[in-house]
């Protein structure tokens, strides 16, 4: 007999689904010489401004060994700096290298027409229910 338990499972289909999109912004951000892990961060940071390791850990919800290792090999790359916190002497940001706006943009682009494909069974209004949802589960998780 087939256990069937999980097949309504949600970790389960968000976990399928974060591996299907992180393949596929892999693939579409190769040509920019980035992986989808510091396209990520790299979108962090272009819109958040630089951050400390703990709010760049908590807003991308990595590790903070996770995010130490992705940072060196960023910082190695030349596509990230880690600089002092003008509030705070003791203190580290983490700030994007300069990339010019139209590569910038174009890579901004590309993962935003790469959402649009991977979300297109989806109304704007379905869309917006499931951004909600998601928000409000990952929530729970910064509680604690």
């Amino acid at each position: 007999m087939q256990d069937n338990r999980f097949d309504r499972s949600i970790p389960h289909a968000v976990t399928c689904l974060f591996r299907e999109q992180n393949r596929r912004y892999g693939r579409v951000v190769e040509p920019f010489g980035v992986s989808a892990e510091q396209a990520h961060l790299l979108t962090l940071l272009w819109t958040r401004g630089p951050l400390s390791m703990g709010e760049l850990g908590r807003e991308a919800a990595l590790s903070s060994g996770t995010l130490s290792a992705a940072i060196d090999r960023m910082e190695a790359a030349g596509l990230v700096a880690r600089v002092k916190d003008p509030e705070d002497g003791r203190g580290v940001r983490v700030e994007a290298a300069k990339w010019p706006a139209a590569k910038r943009e174009r890579l901004l682009g590309t993962l935003l027409a790469a959402e649009e494909e991977m979300l297109a069974n989806l109304s704007e209004r379905e869309r917006a229910t499931l951004h909600t949802l998601l928000t409000r589960v990952l929530a729970t998780f910064r509680r604690e």
